[in-house]
């Protein structure tokens, strides 16, 4: 009788390992961190920069999309550095004590755009980003405005200017030596 006790509770200690020995080697999940954004993030001092993107839709302009979160209790100068083909350009911003600043064009926002730079759309771009005394070079991806929530994001394309066409008025013009360029445009009719 002793013997099958004892062989019982060996039994169910064999069993009891044998389940839960998957807890002992297999990583869980919830200690490991991952990252489900399009864009990336930096710690720099007591300034986190949260889910840095650029927006671009020729790679030669790109605005920057980001948050600047100051933990400590004190105002910090944040300083946006890149290399654009014309040389080195920055921006500052500062960013209050305890405090979130958004990176981001429109209202509620302060708009950081990068002109002159070579930032193919699927690219990374390198940011340097200095928070008082620290600084950290950041590779920033640059998306494009295909995703709808992205459409409001990418710089404005300057609007292309028509120059004005300078010709020998003909005689009894109204208004000598400018002629216009434009030909009227046809109005469209539908068909029933």
């Amino acid at each position: 009788m002793k013997m099958r006790r004892a062989a019982s509770v060996v039994l169910a200690g064999l069993v009891l390992v044998g389940v839960s020995g998957c807890e002992f080697i297999t990583p869980q999940d919830t200690v490991r961190i991952n990252q489900v954004s399009d864009g990336v993030d930096y710690s720099v001092g007591s300034v986190d920069v949260r889910n840095a993107i650029l927006f671009s839709l020729d790679g030669r302009t790109a605005t920057l999309v980001t948050s600047l979160i100051n933990r400590s209790g004190a105002a910090v100068p944040v300083e946006l550095a890149w290399t654009a083909k014309s040389g080195p350009a920055s921006t500052s911003v500062q960013v209050p004590g305890n405090a979130l600043v958004n990176i981001r064009p429109g209202s509620g926002g302060t708009p950081v755009q990068l002109s002159g730079i070579t930032a193919p759309v699927g690219s990374n771009f390198r940011i340097r980003v200095t928070a008082g005394s620290t600084t950290a070079d950041m590779d920033v991806p640059v998306l494009d405005n295909t995703l709808p929530g992205y459409s409001t994001l990418t710089p404005t394309p300057p609007a292309p200017s028509a120059p004005a066409t300078v010709a020998p008025a003909p005689s009894g013009s109204a208004t000598p030596g400018v002629t216009s360029s434009a030909a009227p445009t046809p109005t469209p009719t539908s068909t029933p």
